[in-house]
């Protein structure tokens, strides 16, 4: 994986660099809350599929509340594909630039 660092920077001073440190707060509090939320929706997840059992469907009175789906991923191994094919893998491989916001 390539890292882009940006070289371009901006200074905020006074009270725009205090409503500036304020929206990161609130960004990294969001984040954190969103880390949070994803723990107790595996949380509750674990407890549905505890009381559902062996069950793929579960109905409250004869509507269904909550259903078990199976769902289809294909991956490539790429170790094996390595071995095999040298170069193939690298030929193939497509490279994604995205940014990322690092709020501290």
């Amino acid at each position: 994986m390539t890292t882009n660092t940006l070289t371009t920077s901006v200074n905020f001073q006074d009270a725009e660099g205090a409503k500036f440190v304020k929206l990161v707060e609130d960004y990294n509090a969001a984040k954190a809350l969103a880390k949070e939320m994803k723990a107790e929706q595996a949380r509750l997840e674990a407890l549905i599929r505890g009381v559902m059992g062996n069950a793929d469907t579960a109905y409250v009175e004869g509507n269904v509340r909550a259903s078990i789906v199976v769902r289809n991923r294909t991956n490539v191994d790429k170790e094996y594909m390595e071995s095999k094919f040298p170069g193939v893998l690298e030929a193939c491989t497509m490279n994604t630039i995205f940014t990322v916001l690092n709020a501290k």
